[in-house]
């Protein structure tokens, strides 16, 4: 009897061991996974507040964009209103690909083969610069155009110094010198065929190209 008592007493221990390894084991599982339910709850905070973050500044960038085509809107208005009087054929205004385009002929800028403004041309750019020099936040890119009359030399010439004689007016009339670019493109950039006369007329002209500066959206799509 006292054996049989000391051996259950010994099953009985090992019995009681076993259940508090078990019970010890569990209550670590129940740890580790509650540690590993914080760590997950905290990556999910983290994560929403990524989110958060995110959905403001595509807010803001939508902002930025919205006004950005309300000024163009607002630009493109007020070259029309400045500009009124002036056949579509010497003067032209329009809004693309985020940017207003405004195309003077040479009819109305220059005499043929010169670099020189007529007085009808310096009027012309006076009031589009009473316009231009209200504007802070854009860039201001002149482009001379000529037709392919003459040797590419020539024309490349030509066509810079053109778009340079405009720069000249506009900045003398308060556009800020800082925003504004002139560039030659000689006739690679024809807007019609150069096999006609009316086609060659059409492509002597100076484009002033009008952007807003695009440094704000860059910087919030590079941050």
């Amino acid at each position: 009897l006292l054996s049989a008592s000391s051996s259950e007493k010994q099953l009985l221990v090992e019995e009681i061991l076993a259940k508090e390894a078990e019970i010890n084991r569990r209550a670590l599982t129940q740890d580790s996974l509650a540690k590993a339910l914080t760590i997950r709850e905290q990556s999910f905070k983290g994560v929403e507040a990524e989110l958060a973050n995110k959905e403001q500044r595509i807010d803001e960038l939508n902002k930025l964009l919205k006004d950005r085509e309300v000024a163009l809107s607002n630009l493109r208005s007020g070259l029309l209103n400045a500009l009124k009087g002036y056949s579509d054929a010497d003067l032209s205004v329009r809004e693309e690909n985020g940017r207003v385009y405004v195309s003077l002929s040479q009819n109305l800028l220059f005499p043929t083969g010169s670099d020189k403004v007529d007085p009808k041309g310096v009027t012309a750019l006076q009031q589009l610069a009473g316009v231009l020099k209200l504007q802070k936040d854009i860039e201001i890119l002149v482009e001379g155009h000529t037709d392919t009359d003459g040797s590419a030399e020539f024309n490349w010439d030509l066509s810079t110094s053109r778009a340079t004689s405009v720069v000249k007016i506009l900045t003398k009339e308060g556009v800020d010198p800082k925003m504004v670019t002139a560039a030659g493109r000689a006739f690679y950039l024809p807007i019609a065929p150069n096999d006609s006369a009316d086609g060659k007329a059409k492509n002597r002209r100076v484009e002033i190209i009008l952007a807003p500066q695009l440094e704000k959206i860059l910087q919030m799509i590079g941050s």
